[in-house]
């Protein structure tokens, strides 16, 4: 089955499928699709980087190809599977997983 084929309405109405709203929770993880608009803070342990402008998700980071690996690919849209730590003022999160698609720069 394609995406087309999964978002069809007779899909929907046979699979009685549809989206539904709810309220963040702290200590629930989520996949977030953003891109990194800011390094806000860069430690030891890794960074503290903006989302779409709004979103602060703390990072740990391993070594320094996995930092370089943030830098760079900073601008890009991506998944970021983390916990929330926080709701207001504004949503808080720690990454556990960041899922990049293709490089753009190889497509460029």
């Amino acid at each position: 089955m394609n995406n087309a084929e999964l978002l069809s309405p007779r899909f929907i109405r046979e699979n009685d499928a549809g989206i539904s709203g709810q309220k963040i929770q702290v200590g629930m993880v989520y996949p977030i699709l953003g891109t990194i608009t800011a390094i806000v803070e860069e430690n030891e342990s890794g960074l503290i980087v903006l989302l779409d402008g709004s979103i602060l998700i703390s990072m740990t980071l391993h070594n320094e190809k996995q930092r370089e690996t943030i830098r760079s690919r900073a601008f890009e849209p991506a998944v970021f599977v983390a916990k929330v730590t926080g709701v207001d003022p504004q949503l808080a999160a720690n990454c556990e997983m960041v899922i990049f698609g293709r490089s753009q720069a190889y497509n460029a």
